[in-house]
């Protein structure tokens, strides 16, 4: 017959090593060789294996994988330029859906109340009247915008347009994220400011070119400041 000695024995031959930790000694049965394992890290495979996760990461955020990732290998200005606008279609979307499902009702609930309180006061300090609530509440957001990819290029494609008649100077002006208000301000102090001067505009429009109205307006003053100091 068996005994429980024996019993016990025939268990244990049964068990299979199947961890190591450091330091561990173990017997192998009969027959069984120990195979180490040796990973080779870093694999040769691994940054491929990286850029894959990074693109699957980008394209459900929606940008760009080598804006994303910072990733300029491999890639022509072609494929960046056609990356970074299909890029900013995504952000200007979500500017506007929250533009439209936040912003827009903050500002009326807050106008109203606002007015309700007569905590918005004229110059003068009269409260402005909730009477005019409708008309106050027309406003206009103007949520930011980028520079072109290819400024000669960009800029040549947008006077063609505007030539057509297909695009006005404000659409222009705020595709650089700018109110048309505050530009043509500017390009009306600059005005006064040459005529003042008695400077022609045509004599500046050679001499400036196609600079934007701040450059303008900047260099204008410079020459105000070096004319007084020379009398």
């Amino acid at each position: 017959g068996h005994t429980g000695d024996d019993d016990e024995d025939d268990t244990d031959d049964e068990q299979l090593i199947e961890e190591f930790e450091p330091g561990m000694i173990g017997r192998l049965k009969q027959g069984q060789v120990f195979t180490g394992f040796n990973p080779d890290h870093p694999n040769a495979v691994y940054p491929d294996f990286v850029k894959t996760i990074l693109r699957g990461i980008a394209a459900g955020l929606g940008e760009s994988y080598n804006q994303f990732a910072q990733d300029l290998e491999g890639v022509s200005f072609g494929s960046l330029r056609q990356g970074a606008l299909s890029e900013r279609a995504v952000w200007m979307g979500l500017q506007a859906w929250l533009i439209e499902e936040a912003l827009d009702r903050i500002f009326s609930a807050w106008l109203e109340t606002a007015l309700q309180a007569k905590a918005i006061t004229n110059r003068n300090g009269t409260p402005l009247p909730f009477e005019r609530l409708d008309k106050f509440l027309e406003h206009e957001w103007q949520p930011r915008r980028w520079d072109w990819i290819d400024p000669l290029k960009d800029t040549s494609a947008d006077r063609m347009q505007q030539e057509d008649l297909t695009m006005s100077r404000s659409e222009r002006i705020r595709k650089r994220g700018r109110q048309p208000t505050e530009v043509f301000q500017e390009i009306a102090t600059e005005r006064e400011l040459m005529a003042t001067l008695g400077i022609e505009s045509v004599q500046v429009d050679a001499k400036l070119g196609s600079k934007s109205p701040e450059d303008r307006l900047t260099m204008l003053e410079s020459a105000v400041s070096e004319l007084s100091e020379s009398q």
